[in-house]
């Protein structure tokens, strides 16, 4: 018996929708537990379903925007998360005995995570520029070689502006300790600044400007001065 090529084209065309249909069904997996500091194509993932809905929207405008998802899980990626745990705190939170949002992205929150991911786009926008990841920070020098905890500090460089400001950090690195400082105020280009952390040890640091942990070639020497000292 023949079969004309146009009935073939038709169920093999047929197949090919319904096979898609049933996969988009399903939605997005996540293959692995999400927390601060991560990067990958699941983080573009995750920020879409948080800017799908208002209430855990990232942000409204800039990198992280809708449209403008990156890959790269910062501070005000953490932030949308706690939201959006405790907007579903009693799928996410309450079985796990928690009484308040971690945004640490484990079962419970990406179960929840893919089951909304069927009715949200997750095709990756043009505007997603992937070259910001590859811009690396340039560090000149600092306003100052030391400082107290509190104290504000002005570092001066180039780059910054170019660079997805939820990949960008200040980076205290001496012997085996490494400590970043996300919560930064990017003046312009060139200038940028940071508050010296609290909870941070004394002593000497080599500081470097970090662009999702790619540091800048240059460091600068600073101490950190106890408190108590005038």
């Amino acid at each position: 018996m023949k079969i004309s090529l146009n009935i073939l084209f038709k169920v093999f065309f047929t197949i090919a929708i319904i096979f898609i249909g049933v996969k988009f069904s399903y939605g997005f997996t996540f293959e692995r537990n999400l927390s601060i500091g991560m990067s990958g194509e699941d983080v573009i993932t995750l920020q879409k379903i948080l800017n799908s809905d208002p209430a855990t929207k990232i942000t409204s405008e800039g990198a992280g925007s809708p449209g403008m998802e990156t890959n790269y899980f910062g501070p005000a990626t953490l932030d949308a998360v706690k939201r959006f745990q405790t907007k579903y705190y009693k799928e996410v939170l309450f079985p796990a005995s928690l009484s308040e949002a971690t945004g640490f992205v484990g079962t419970l929150t990406r179960t929840k995570l893919e089951s909304l991911s069927v009715s949200v786009s997750l095709s990756v926008s043009p505007s997603q520029d992937p070259l910001q990841s590859l811009i690396t920070p340039e560090l000149d020098f600092l306003s100052s070689i030391s400082g107290k905890p509190g104290d504000i500090v002005v570092i001066f460089g180039k780059n910054f502006k170019s660079i997805n400001p939820d990949q960008l950090s200040v980076l205290f690195s001496s012997n085996n300790l490494s400590y970043f400082v996300w919560d930064l105020t990017i003046i312009d280009n060139e200038t940028l600044t940071f508050t010296v952390p609290s909870d941070i040890d004394l002593g000497i640091y080599h500081v470097y400007v970090t662009n999702n942990g790619d540091q800048s070639m240059n460091s600068a020497t600073f101490t950190v001065l106890s408190t108590n000292v005038n």
